[in-house]
């Protein structure tokens, strides 16, 4: 069963682990995002081959990985009307600079589409 993303729990646990927590949330994530997403045909990357792409291009690629899971995150809610705080993909990726707001963005993008 699909569970509500806790935000401040993520970051907590980042901080204790110094970060190998957030690896395995997302790699989480984005198993559990892929089902969640219904209505639109586009998909990010496996976060698996987007984490190894990202090391080879020192960090680029995960840029354009985030920018996929917005953008699939609001094609999801524009086919089931559901409302984002920030609905542009581009923004929140520019976003995702600000420590640990990407990972707010993820979890509360994603809540609102399990209350779907």
């Amino acid at each position: 069963m699909i569970q509500k993303k806790d935000f401040l729990k993520v970051i907590l646990l980042s901080i204790i682990t110094c970060g190998i927590y957030e690896i395995i949330f997302l790699y989480e994530y984005d198993k559990e995002l892929r089902s969640v997403l219904t209505h639109t045909k586009k998909r990010p990357p496996e976060y698996l081959l987007a984490f190894v792409l990202s090391l080879l291009t020192c960090g680029l690629f995960m840029f354009y990985w985030y920018y996929m899971v917005f953008a699939s995150q609001a094609d999801e809610a524009k086919a089931t009307g559901v409302v984002f705080n920030v609905e542009d993909p581009v923004v929140m990726t520019i976003c995702m600079i600000i420590p640990f707001f990407n990972i707010y963005l993820l979890c509360d993008n994603f809540n609102k589409l399990l209350e779907e």
